[in-house]
């Protein structure tokens, strides 16, 4: 389906807003503005740009996971790899060579999710909609505050705890054997004390249908002779994945912890080559704990100060295939990565408004990332088991940091922000910056203009992976890494009026330089920094309450990410990202209880690596169009229900390939259903 078609259908909608309004949406957007300021962030009254979604909102939606809801975010795309870690993709900036090194930052309960191994957060992609209230996703550089990894936006995630959400039961089912079930529990102490839990687990016997493209011709074991391929054609996404939370709450002091596990199969395989069992083998888990004293220093200040601890472990049973050229034949083996580390962060922070006019925030952070074991073995090879990068790893990290959101007058604004980041183990010193300004000339008209720079410090793998010689299999590390760093520029206007409309367009151009990605050039490939890419592109939100408290918002993205092959250095554009993104949905509230909604999503084509071009078939990724409608009753007593249909077309939508081995891409899930129901103590 063409651009103009999807366009010419959701322009009419936008103009029906002329008519009947609400103050509703207004209300909602001023409900989202307290919470987005409380977490760090902002939706109109600083210079970023933010989009939110509240809880109520996914539910009408039908949307099930964090990834799934980030899929409808303006500007964001996502993806998974071949062996199934998921993605998510701001303004198109993308390593489509590898299949870890977010570059965003994911923030949970304001505990930031930090991993050195491979700076990775998708164990967290999959929480459920039932423990969270509210998701916001800043676009754009955010170093100045959030440090490493906010390299290109953060995606802040608030769980369900305050009194407003009571307690109760949410649980559900679904198409590929999918069940879950789960609660939580809101528990006053005292008059200053407070108690909240959360804990679910979700399952699933998810297999899709991949296609002959995925198997080996033929496949010989040395011990046993001629293999055939047994099982059918599928891509192994057994999930089984839980989750515990608390937050305890006693007048100034906090204590936070989650302990989130996941295990799922290996999807695609390693090279997008089908293994010969589908033993669910790739587990990660996730710990953390905070506790925290917020004080008055005076009348307008007070001193927040935190103590954290986390602990990631991954572990990963995997099977691939050896090409004997000779022979012509594909020969399976077994690997295994295990890897585990330590985080411990000290903060505190100092806000005030002392000074009429300003909110003035400083702060110093120091923490360390400590790899406790690390480990790849197989049967291939002759370096039997051994580290897969440098053993006794350690990273410190000290940063300072000043922040001032300051109003010069009633109309005009400025925020200005500074930070600066020394990495002992490397000897580096990052800065970041942030300098923006706002403009309100009435009630209507917004206007923002912003400035980052940021930075995202390499993985452990990119610097510190082991090389043992020929025929090892993995990337070798260059410890010569210095941080990836990006500029953006921003201009943002936005329009509202009291009917309960909002438009906003963003445009925005941004620099990489120093780019951490592979290198193909050495006889076993390792990493470097490539000199530069450009991202640039504009986005328009639109969000409006019409006619019968029917709720319509629209947004279109276009972006043009240039990306350098790793191997002969062919400029072209971001082979993984859609140039154009147009994502809307219609909330129909029929009565009070009950609604119904549309929800449309068009990812545009997206085009193939010509580092690989010479294989055969390669194109272009073609663009998708999928529908999905909810039927959802939400009392304000006890129980809501929610049913919906997705992909109601059965539209055919991939992801694109790894190394651009299948053209087609990796395939992704028909037409299918889903049914929650929540009950509120």
């Amino acid at each position: 389906m063409k651009l103009g078609t999807v366009l010419g259908c959701a322009f009419p909608l936008m103009l029906m807003a002329s008519g009947t309004g609400s103050d509703d949406l207004a209300a909602l957007l001023e409900e989202a503005n307290r919470g987005v300021a409380s977490a760090g962030l902002n939706l109109d009254y600083t210079t970023s740009v933010v989009s939110v979604l509240e809880h109520d909102q996914l539910f009408r939606l039908g949307l099930n996971t964090l990834f799934e809801a980030l899929s409808i975010m303006p500007g964001v795309e996502t993806s998974i790899s071949q062996f199934g870690v998921k993605k998510v993709i701001v303004r198109g900036l993308d390593n489509p060579n590898t299949f870890t090194f977010d570059k965003t930052r994911l923030v949970l309960d304001g505990v930031p999710i930090e991993t050195a191994f491979l700076s990775n957060t998708a164990t967290f992609l999959e929480l459920p909609v039932g423990i969270i209230e509210r998701i916001e996703v800043l676009r754009g550089p955010a170093s100045a505050y959030f440090g490493s990894g906010a390299f290109n936006g953060v995606i802040s995630v608030t769980t369900r705890h305050s009194e407003a959400d009571g307690s109760g039961l949410f649980f559900g089912g679904g198409s590929y054997a999918y069940r879950m079930g789960g609660g939580r529990i809101f528990a006053p102490l005292g008059a200053e004390t407070s108690l909240q839990a959360d804990v679910y687990l979700q399952r699933s016997d998810k297999f899709l249908y991949a296609g002959d493209d995925f198997v080996p011709d033929y496949i010989y074991d040395p011990g046993t002779g001629a293999v055939p391929f047994l099982r059918a054609s599928e891509s192994n996404e057994r999930l089984n994945d839980y989750s515990v939370g608390m937050s305890l709450q006693h007048r100034g002091w906090s204590l936070k912890s989650r302990l989130k596990s996941r295990e799922s199969g290996n999807y695609y395989g390693w090279n997008e080559r089908l293994e010969l069992d589908t033993d669910p083998r790739n587990i990660e888990r996730y710990f953390f704990a905070e506790g925290g004293y917020e004080a008055p220093v005076g009348s307008a200040t007070t001193l927040h100060t935190t103590l954290a601890y986390s602990y990631y472990d991954l572990d990963v049973e995997a099977q691939d295939y050896y090409h004997d050229s000779a022979a012509g034949v594909w020969i399976p083996y077994r690997f295994s990565v295990n890897e585990s580390e330590d985080r411990f962060r000290v903060e505190s922070r100092l806000k005030s408004r002392a000074v009429e006019g300003n909110a003035i925030e400083a702060g110093v952070l120091w923490q360390r990332i400590a790899e406790r074991s690390n480990e790849i073995s197989d049967t291939l090879t002759p370096y039997g088991d051994r580290p897969l990068v440098e053993e006794g790893l350690r990273r410190d990290n000290l940063a300072l940091y000043l922040r001032d959101d300051w109003d010069v007058s009633r109309k005009f604004g400025l925020l200005l922000a500074a930070r600066g980041d020394y990495y002992a183990k490397e000897k580096r010193f990052y800065p970041s910056l942030q300098v923006g300004a706002l403009y309100t000339p009435d009630d209507r008209w917004q206007f923002k203009l912003n400035y980052g720079h940021a930075f995202r410090v390499p993985s452990w793998v990119e610097q510190y992976s082991v090389d043992y010689g020929p025929g090892d299999g993995t990337r070798a590390g260059n410890p010569s890494l210095t941080a990836e760093t990006t500029e953006t520029f921003e201009a943002i206007a936005i329009f509202k009026q009291d009917t309960g409309q909002r438009l906003q367009l963003n445009s925005y151009y941004a620099l990489q330089r120093d780019v951490l990605d592979i290198d193909d050039k050495p006889a076993e490939g390792g990493y470097r920094n490539w000199p530069s890419r450009t991202s640039a592109g504009f986005e328009m939100a639109y969000d409006a309450m019409l006619l019968a408290q029917d709720h319509l918002n629209l947004s279109l993205s276009y972006t043009h990410t240039t990306y350098q092959t790793a191997g002969s250095g062919i400029e072209q554009l971001m082979p993984t990202a859609a140039l154009w993104m147009t994502k809307g949905y219609y909330v129909h509230y029929m009565t009070p209880l009950f609604s119904l909604s549309l929800l449309a999503k068009y990812i545009g084509e997206r085009p193939y690596n010509r580092e690989f071009e010479a294989r055969a078939g390669s194109s272009n990724l073609s663009p998708y169009l999928t529908l999905d409608t909810t039927l959802a009753y939400v009392s304000p007593a006890h129980w809501s229900l929610m049913i919906s249909m997705k992909n109601l077309t059965d539209a055919d939508v991939h992801y694109p390939s790894y190394y651009s081995r299948h053209p087609g891409g990796l395939p992704r899930e028909g037409r299918n259903f889903l049914i929650t129901a929540e009950y509120r103590f």
